[in-house]
């Protein structure tokens, strides 16, 4: 049966294996017991499930290790990025900024949809933010998220989507930053000089009118 050990990625998820061979190896024991003497049934199944519980808190444990191994490989692979290029990258202007978000607004117009564009910097700070009237409560922080994720990974938020889809090489990426990574259209890093300087993102409409806003509103 040793090739239905799981052994744990630390300690304490190895502890929590280790704790349900040990129930599991009390409930063979009186199972063997039951031959010779009676057991009450809801001990039997109170062992069972005991074992069940511990086992799926040492998966859970696992799991909550990797996702945390993987926030920490991102945080410090952007943190270099960002880092070994800081000194050569040009600011952004807010002036272009401003000319984005007013695209962003006409552009929105036209389509009948209310939106939120957020800009963010290479550190990928918030430089300015601005929501339309009757632009959902929501979209603000997806729209400052999308702006987040297109800068941090330098890709488009639905190419980085596609990515990470179950059967691509970034599946689970969101789970580096829970909260601040969007997989969906509608971000974008912002180019100046042929350099990634920041990004924007906008949230209000569909994806793929939030896309349309988002590139009508760069080609400034």
């Amino acid at each position: 049966m040793t090739h239905f050990v799981i052994p744990g990625v630390d300690s304490a998820s190895s502890a929590l294996h280790v704790a349900r061979t040990i129930v599991r190896r009390a409930e063979r024991r009186m199972v063997e017991l039951t031959g010779s003497s009676p057991v009450r049934e809801v001990l039997m199944r109170y062992v069972n499930r005991l074992s069940d519980a511990v086992y799926a808190l040492a998966r859970l444990q696992e799991e909550t290790t990797a996702q945390e191994q993987m926030r920490e490989k991102v945080t410090e692979l952007v943190k270099n990025v960002l880092a070994e290029h800081a000194e050569d990258l040009p600011p952004i202007s807010l002036e272009i900024l401003r000319s984005m978000a007013e695209r962003a607004r006409e552009k929105s117009r036209e389509l009948g949809v209310p939106v939120v564009f957020s800009a963010v910097d290479s550190g990928g700070n918030l430089l300015l933010l601005e929501r339309m009237e009757g632009a959902l409560l929501g979209s603000v922080e997806v729209s400052a998220g999308k702006a987040y994720t297109a800068n941090a990974f330098h890709m488009p938020t639905h190419e980085l989507g596609q990515a990470a889809r179950p059967d691509g090489p970034l599946y689970g990426i969101e789970n580096a930053a829970p909260g601040k990574i969007i997989l969906f259209g509608g971000g974008f890093p912002y180019v100046s000089g042929g350099k990634i300087v920041g990004g924007i993102g906008i949230s209000g409409g569909t994806v793929e009118q939030d896309m349309e806003i988002a590139r009508y509103a760069m080609s400034v």
